[in-house]
């Protein structure tokens, strides 16, 4: 076998003895909708920033898919006529910004705990951990309005045992959670914001 295509056996070997799973500091809930009527919505625009640090990890924040999560928790509220990705001006429209910032284990140290768990092929444990933190900035004509912030932490328990548990509690279906329930978090508190100050439909 050719020496990449034995890391990236290696590397699937250790994925499947991974179960990862969330702190659950930030609950995922849906968005909340409103009953705004037509004339009392207006358009929004957003802009999202993603910093990661270190080593990356398997189905880690990507901008893509928090595009997606943002737009659907913002059409969701039911507050706004038009959604759309970019500042069309940010000293004239309505806009908000997401910075997202995933913290990783410093890549020689992930590196070091692979390779001891590679080589005993997962039968020695090895524990990691990531955190996600996310910041919304709402602001009009340039002057923010409201800010919320959100953080959460995703940890990795890599262990052979662990392969049957690691097909329901993995990267993709902790992230999957995080993601969505860090995003849906920020636009609730903003949505809130803006249904008080500009006393929008009511919160169902």
């Amino acid at each position: 076998m050719r020496a990449d295509g034995f890391f990236v056996a290696l590397s699937a070997l250790c994925l499947s003895g991974c179960i990862a799973w969330d702190a659950g500091y930030t609950a995922n809930a849906p968005v909340r909708n409103s009953e705004a009527r037509i004339d009392e919505k207006i358009p929004i625009d957003y802009s999202i920033v993603l910093k990661k640090d270190g080593a990356d990890v398997a189905a880690s924040p990507d901008v893509s898919g928090l595009r997606e999560k943002v737009e659907k928790a913002l059409k969701d509220t039911g507050l706004f006529s038009e959604v759309s990705y970019g500042a069309r001006d940010v000293e004239k429209s309505y806009h908000l910004t997401f910075r997202f910032h995933q913290g990783c284990v410093a890549e020689a140290e992930s590196s070091i705990l692979g390779m001891l768990s590679g080589c005993t092929f997962t039968l020695v444990p090895n524990v990691e951990r990531s955190t996600f933190d996310g910041i919304a900035e709402l602001a009009l004509q340039g002057k923010i309005l409201c800010t919320s912030a959100k953080a959460e932490e995703v940890s990795y328990f890599i262990w052979l045992p662990m392969l049957p548990a690691g097909l329901f509690m993995n990267s993709w279906s902790a992230w999957e959670a995080v993601e969505t329930g860090t995003v849906n978090a920020l636009v609730n508190d903003v949505a809130d914001f803006h249904r008080k100050r500009f006393q929008v439909g009511s919160a169902r």
